[in-house]
């Protein structure tokens, strides 16, 4: 059994940490190397990892916000700040460490509350503690943060709690589980849950699990699955939604003056996507399908090379024509949950649908640590736009319906990509499409 535990990783943990894991994966040395242990986010857990995992344990953790196998976030400001309550918050700034965080990002608006959650200002800042920072910096004025963090923060690394204060805790959510993939028997589920067990009375671990703060575990069956997370979430998102909404369609001339004020930036982060993944392919050894890698900055990327040659080794071409993608996903006050696990979903039917003779490279990364994402498709030999854009059935059915109820508003970039090793890019045409209530509120088409 292989076993990776990397959600919590405050400083000072490291040792436990890696005990931790190394005792669980003795204790399941047994199992074959092809069931993997982990743990995760109870938002991934019911979006994108979907089908792909299952609930095999719940942790119970002895720290402040924790009962029994449920947790919360604690939500904090400045030790210096004189804001005393959530209704002082409307219009703050607030760091989120992920758009896709239950802890740092849902239990956020429910702490809030819809209206002055729709009020704030999101900072994402790629992780908890980044966020701590932010609060601590001055440079937002609050944060959600896992009350298990928290926890580990302040007793193992205080100074990055130091200058924090807890203003409130969240309601409390059962707590991010442990989790096997997919494909392990339902004996082989047993038998992880029975080296779990045997964790918790090893003697040679105490020390270890103390310091990692976990005093148990829950397996209940009725507890211990994907629905009761998907039912919590569910309703979580339910209550700072939307659904009655009768907001007036903003002018539609704001979504076209930002594309004059996104322009350059979008060709900056479509010309990073391009460069690394040109260091990646030819790097690479052979044909390798997908590389999942990070800028500098530790944003993430994801590379998928569909055609049977490496496009940035191809001497014979001189530029490709490409499409740039860039959308701003809808807050959690005007999101439908539905439209989130569809999205997620349909980007893993969209890669397998691609045709190589069409898309030879499909790049996709974060634009900001934790926040929005970006696409570069890059075309093969002799395709143009319009064979990708009406190539796939996936990608229409993801245009007409999950778009709408999942982005406020997208960009879609048409243009070349010169191949030379300092080369610039060109758009020629650009759609942007402004959504609202779930419908295309506005529409313009700019040709450079």
């Amino acid at each position: 059994m292989d076993v990776s535990l990397s959600m919590y990783p405050i400083p000072g943990l490291d040792a436990a940490t890696k005990t931790w894991v190394s005792g669980l994966s003795k204790l399941g040395s047994h199992l074959p190397p092809g069931i993997l242990l982990s743990q995760t986010c109870g938002l991934p857990l019911v979006t994108h990892q979907a089908g792909q995992v299952r609930v095999v344990a719940i942790p119970k953790y002895g720290v402040r916000g924790c009962q029994g196998h449920r947790y919360s976030s604690v939500l904090v400001v400045s030790a210096s700040s004189t804001i005393t309550s959530v209704s002082d918050l409307q219009h703050a700034k607030v760091a989120v460490n992920s758009f896709d965080s239950l802890s740092g990002h849902l239990l956020l608006g429910l702490t809030l509350g819809r209206a002055i959650y729709a009020s704030t200002i999101p900072i994402y800042s790629g992780g908890h503690l980044a966020s701590l920072s932010k609060v601590a910096t001055g440079e937002v004025v609050a944060a959600a943060i896992d009350c298990v963090t928290y926890a580990l923060a302040e007793r193992h690394a205080p100074h990055l709690t130091r200058n924090t204060k807890v203003l409130t805790t969240s309601p409390s959510f059962s707590a991010l589980p442990y989790v096997v993939n997919i494909n392990a028997s339902d004996e082989q589920f047993r038998e992880v849950q029975d080296v779990l067990r045997k964790a918790l009375e090893d003697a040679s671990l105490v020390e270890a699990r103390e310091r990692l703060g976990i005093e148990g575990f829950e397996f209940a069956d009725d507890i211990v699955n994907e629905n009761t997370y998907n039912e919590e979430i569910t309703n979580g998102f339910s209550k700072i939604t939307t659904a009655n909404d009768e907001e007036e369609i903003c002018n539609y001339d704001k979504h076209k003056r930002s594309i004059d004020l996104n322009i350059d930036d979008d060709k900056q982060h479509l010309l990073e996507a391009a460069k690394v993944a040109s260091r990646v392919l030819k790097m690479s050894e052979g044909n390798k399908k997908e590389t999942n890698t990070t800028f500098p900055d530790g944003r993430k990327i994801r590379i998928i090379n569909t055609g049977n040659q490496n496009i940035f080794e191809h001497k014979t071409r001189n530029n490709a024509n490409i499409v740039g993608f860039f959308g701003k996903r809808l807050r959690l006050h005007e999101a439908d949950f539905e439209a989130v696990a569809k999205c997620w979903k349909a980007d893993e039917l969209l890669v397998p649908n691609f045709d190589p003779k069409v898309v030879e490279t499909y790049i996709t990364c974060e634009k900001e640590l934790g926040g929005d994402w970006y696409n570069l498709v890059i075309l093969s030999p002799y395709a143009a736009t319009e064979d990708f854009t009406s190539n796939n059935p996936i990608h229409s059915q993801v245009v007409s319906e999950v778009a709408p109820v999942y982005y406020s508003h997208v960009r879609i970039h048409r243009g070349f990509l010169d191949m030379a090793v300092n080369g610039g890019l060109t758009f020629n045409r650009t759609l942007s499409i402004g959504y609202k209530n779930g419908i295309v509120a506005g529409r313009e088409v700019t040709t450079w």
